[in-house]
């Protein structure tokens, strides 16, 4: 009876967002110069604060009456019912696996090496545990040694013009690697093989970990990406692009990393706690109104960090797989910040939703909403929709407002018939102020 409430609840939500998707189309088509007068544009936010209210409401029955049991995307957190350092050496998700993430993921693939003709070959590239000496003030080299990557090759076309071609290029080549000589210390770098496209990206980062005890907090030294947000595998997702005049533009650029120092306290189950400053060496390369200034005024000034995240169901067997969080990212009149929430509604479907809000120097202000549901129909297989919108908002001057829109829906699925090799096909339709259109895309993600 619960979860036919909680799935009429959650149809109601999927309809709320659809019905904000038609009101909101009005501004692609007839763009308005104020839309706090507007009464479609008013009637859109209502929906999304009802849509907003039906998530909580979905949030509360299932934390107050049901008991969920689990079995790094971040849903790949929820399934294995681990923080995403269980499966990533970085402590913030992605890049390099671990032992347990390499495994995970070999056996969450809908075939496996014991009932497939290659079990031979996944023997022997399969990541062996570390193994220590028995004296343990020094270990042999390839025991603290550890490596991998990710591929993805990619078949896209563009959105904006109806002529444009089909390309195909390799989207992602990074390489991972690790080196942990003593418990207190680990060494880590992930360089990335592809050209620098975005302002603020870089070609790797390098940093060093130290951690003093086993429950103490550990500190993370040198040029990285600091832990704001949750990090997302679709590099288009509205969480770090946004609606700008070009229809859609990168704000975080993938591979963004600043040097820094960053604690970082894990050692509470159901909690998270990041708090760092950092210079600014790519975030004074963001640019807003073209390339005429910089989101930052002074890039002398440092940037401040902070992020918690809470676990509840590891607080309290009562509540389901879950987690949720907030983070804020200052430097001055900058402010970028974060909040997100997952959890697991059924025993194979799992609800996000994710709101962005970013202003530089009083004169651009973004506010990205993003929901999704993800449902794995089978080993391997994850059938996924997600809904987002963007909305930009520049006041260069104290008389002169003007203001760009995107909205976003995408069909999409992950495919994992063989352990380390993903197929990711998606549907997307995608409407801006200067164009709307409709466009299949797919991905051979490669990963170790």
């Amino acid at each position: 009876m619960l979860h036919i409430i909680i799935l009429k609840v959650l149809l109601n939500c999927i309809i709320d967002f659809r019905n904000c998707f038609l009101k909101t189309a009005f501004f692609w088509i007839f763009p308005v110069n104020n839309y706090s007068n507007n009464k479609n544009y008013n009637l859109a936010i209502i929906k999304i604060n009802i849509l907003y209210r039906r998530l909580l409401i979905i949030l509360f029955i299932s934390f107050s009456i049901t008991n969920l049991k689990l079995y790094s995307t971040p849903v790949q957190s929820l399934l294995s019912g681990n923080k995403c350092y269980k499966c990533h050496s970085n402590y913030q998700g992605g890049g390099l696996r671990t032992l347990f993430g390499s495994q995970f993921n070999k056996d969450n693939s809908t075939l496996t090496t014991e009932n497939t003709f290659l079990e031979d070959i996944y023997k022997l590239i399969e990541k062996k545990e570390f193994i220590k000496r028995e004296d343990t003030t020094y270990q042999s080299f390839w025991n603290t040694f550890n490596f991998g990557f990710d591929f993805r090759f990619q078949s896209v076309r563009s959105h904006k013009t109806a002529s444009a071609q089909r390309r195909y290029f390799p989207m992602q080549a990074s390489l991972y690697l690790a080196y942990n000589p003593f418990d207190w210390l680990t060494i880590e770098t992930d360089l990335n093989f592809g050209p620098k496209i975005f302002r603020g990206q870089q070609y790797g980062n390098a940093y060093i970990i130290l951690k003093s005890a086993k429950d103490q907090p550990m500190l993370k030294i040198g040029l990285f990406q600091p832990s704001f947000g949750i990090r997302q595998c679709d590099m288009t997702s509205f969480d770090r692009r946004i609606a700008s005049v070009q229809g859609t533009e990168s704000f975080i650029a993938p591979y963004y990393a600043e040097p820094g120092i960053e604690i970082i306290y894990e050692s509470l189950d159901w909690l998270t706690f990041n708090a760092g400053i950092f210079a600014t060496m790519s975030l004074y390369e963001v640019t807003m109104l073209g390339e005429q200034k910089s989101v930052i005024p002074d890039r002398s000034m440092p940037s401040y960090l902070f992020r918690i995240i809470i676990y509840p169901e590891l607080m309290n067997d009562i509540f389901p797989a879950s987690y949720l969080g907030i983070s804020s990212y200052i430097n001055s009149n900058f402010q970028f910040y974060n909040a997100f929430i997952y959890f697991r509604l059924l025993e194979d479907i799992y609800i996000s939703s994710q709101w962005a809000f970013s202003q530089s120097q009083n004169i651009r202000r973004t506010n990205n909403l993003l929901g999704a549901i993800e449902y794995n129909t089978f080993k391997g297989v994850y059938l996924g929709l997600r809904a987002e919108t963007a909305l930009t908002k520049y006041t260069p001057e104290p008389d002169i407002y003007f203001s760009f829109k995107a909205n976003q829906l995408v069909f999409y699925a992950k495919i994992m018939l063989l352990p380390y090799i993903e197929i990711q096909p998606e549907y997307r339709f995608l409407g801006t102020n200067e164009y709307e259109s409709t466009r299949w895309s797919a991905q051979i993600h490669l990963f170790y």
